[in-house]
């Protein structure tokens, strides 16, 4: 097993349990969650971690060998993407995370503090970017390419 610095493990755990006790809180303060297992709405989402987060879901990836050249790949083209295009741009694409595999999250275990907080207590087909409630507001497909292209010029 590969080891960090003493520091950055112990730094590492505890942002790991902060940020977990955190989550726990947050979400037993709304109530009943309706996020069920397949539901992938809020990965669509522009996510930002901290660099403690990454060094964390990255480490553990390569302890259990999912540090794969096409993850690394995926997360470059990610990394290009979010760093080209202004956050609106972002959401509008509903590009999905690089993490989500078959409507479900790879490194569950290891999300980052965002994703443990983030959760739908109504309809979680409201959470996608491109609805609102139960209404569909903006449609994939040429709309967005076209922004796209325009920000891109």
């Amino acid at each position: 097993m590969r080891k960090l610095p003493i520091y950055t493990e112990a730094a590492l755990l505890e942002w790991t349990t902060t940020s977990r006790i955190f989550a726990d809180q947050t979400q037993r303060g709304f109530g009943v969650v309706s996020c069920r297992v397949g539901c992938d709405n809020c990965c669509h989402h522009p996510i930002y971690i901290s660099v403690l987060e990454g060094i964390q879901i990255a480490s553990d990836l390569m302890d259990k060998g999912g540090w794969t050249q096409s993850l690394r790949e995926g997360l470059k083209s990610h990394a290009d993407f979010a760093g080209s295009t202004s956050l609106l741009m972002q959401v509008l694409a509903a590009k999905s995370c690089p993490f989500l595999a078959e409507h479900r999250c790879s490194i569950w275990e290891q999300r980052p503090s965002i994703c443990r907080v983030t959760a739908s207590w109504g309809n979680p087909a409201g959470c996608h970017p491109h609805h609102i409630g139960d209404s569909s507001i903006i449609p994939r497909g040429k709309f967005v390419d076209g922004l796209y292209r325009q920000e891109a010029e």
